[in-house]
């Protein structure tokens, strides 16, 4: 809890030197446990919101997604002293959610600037960009194109604005949008400026092309299903993720099942279902269900559980390919994931050492067992430290990953340190967090990889007292 509370205290000081302003008044921050309790209380189930026309500033949030989410909608709540009376927003819905993006912190992928730099030097879109962009100012402009194009694009246009021209005319501009009276010039013409600009830029992040390639994919919100109807396959794998928090496997084995057999290739039951069955040792029933699926619904994900399945069952080389396949479809900002596959295809090399690992419930034990196994193993060891920290023993997890030396892999190399960092913030040591931080951040810019190197940059100057 005094983690959690002292989070919003260093991003209100960020948007407080951003914008120029204070927030006006105490702001009250609400969290959700799951969805449920949050369509209960709210009427939203998922959609995190900062409801910025009610008189007390407030954000309603999932607790899960807190961490990246919170800065976002703290930003709508500064907005609130520059925007319209009584609405306290802006007329421009590019504006009120460019706003926000533009001043969101470091979050390990690419920057506004960056995925439309990529988006406009690859496509056929640089030519009209600034009709474009004058038209995603407008509510109708921005909700009919294509979601993730709108929130970047408007991201980086205002941030190009709070930095060329500073934020007391972003302030003065954002109730109205009237650009041409505040900047003396048309919204079109600082679009064309801000493409210039964008185009300009020397470098992007190495994930930058990997990135956009899949982002920009997806429809816009007229393009999609209507939101409040809910088929039954994730109806049933909702109730399977309930069970899991009421400790009921058995339940919720079941209501994965029910969900795969209403579509068989839902990602997200499967690859629960799958991580029950490993673990309560039902690896070839997984290993039979697999072999139905369509090639279409083979992801990174499915490869990875196909890979602990086989793992279970002893047949490392099988696992390994498996594991390889995963690592080939995994986007190259999933930073930790490959992580984890790097990890479990070193393990493979030790035939026992997976199966230990990933059956039975009891974490903590199964790292005992690891370590008894072999304590020389630098796999082994840093897999014993992660089973350790998610039975939320931080202390012990980093006292395994302390006693490596020398980690060969640059992808684990660079993990451990994040996983220290972050272990250690949970450890109550903000001090060895912020250390471990900058070093991982050091590591990161040292291949490319700007924006993991900014955003672990970033959490260490929040440990920083």
């Amino acid at each position: 809890l005094e983690q959690l509370a002292a989070a919003p205290e260093f991003r209100y000081t960020q948007l407080e030197e951003a914008f120029g302003v204070r927030a006006p008044g105490r702001i009250a921050s609400y969290l959700y446990p799951d969805p449920d309790t949050k369509a209960r209380l709210t009427g939203a189930r998922r959609t995190n919101i900062a409801p910025v026309w009610l008189r007390r500033p407030q954000v309603h949030i999932l607790a899960s997604s807190y961490a990246w989410v919170f800065p976002h909608e703290l930003a709508h709540v500064f907005s609130r002293a520059f925007g319209l009376p009584i609405l306290r927003a802006s007329l421009s819905v590019g504006l009120v959610e460019g706003l926000a993006v533009a001043l969101q912190p470091p979050n390990g992928l690419p920057t506004p600037h960056e995925q439309i730099a990529v988006h406009l030097a690859y496509g056929d879109e640089a030519h009209g960009v600034a009709d474009d962009l004058s038209r995603r100012l407008s509510p109708f402009g921005f909700w009919t194109g294509q979601r993730a194009v709108s929130y970047t694009m408007m991201g980086s246009f205002v941030r190009y604005l709070l930095d060329a021209y500073g934020a007391d005319r972003l302030r003065r501009v954002y109730a109205q949008g009237n650009f041409e009276a505040v900047y003396g010039k048309t919204a079109h013409t600082l679009a064309r400026e801000w493409k210039r600009f964008v185009l300009s830029l020397p470098t992007s992040d190495r994930a930058t092309g990997d990135w956009v390639s899949r982002q920009f994919r997806i429809p816009s919100l007229f393009g999609t299903t209507c939101p409040h109807y809910v088929p039954r396959y994730v109806l049933r794998y909702r109730e399977g993720m309930r069970a899991m928090t009421d400790a009921d496997t058995t339940k919720a084995q079941a209501l994965f099942a029910a969900s795969l057999q209403l579509h068989p290739g839902y990602g997200p039951a499967l690859s629960a279902l799958a991580e029950l069955e490993v673990m309560t040792g039902r690896a070839g029933h997984l290993i039979t269900r697999l072999d139905t699926l369509a090639s279409e619904h083979w992801t990174a994900d499915v490869y990875w559980r196909q890979g602990d399945a086989y793992a279970a069952l002893r047949k490392p080389e099988k696992a390994r390919t498996a594991y390889e396949a995963a690592l080939d479809l995994l986007p190259v900002v999933s930073r930790e994931a490959a992580a984890h596959l790097v990890l479990r295809q070193a393990l493979a090399k030790l035939p026992s050492a997976l199966p230990i690992a990933l059956t039975g419930r009891a974490r903590a034990a199964r790292a005992q067992r690891l370590l008894a196994l072999d304590t020389t193993s630098v796999a082994v060891r840093i897999m014993a430290a992660n089973l350790l920290a998610e039975d939320k023993e931080y202390a012990q997890a980093i006292d395994v990953l302390r006693t490596i030396q020398t980690v060969q892999h640059d992808v684990l190399k660079r993990q451990r340190l994040v996983w220290l960092s972050r272990w250690s913030s949970l450890a109550g040591s903000p001090e060895a967090a912020s250390r471990f931080a900058r070093e991982a951040a050091r590591e990161f810019r040292a291949i490319g990889a700007w924006n993991a190197a900014a955003l672990h940059a970033d959490f260490a100057h929040s440990m920083t007292p």
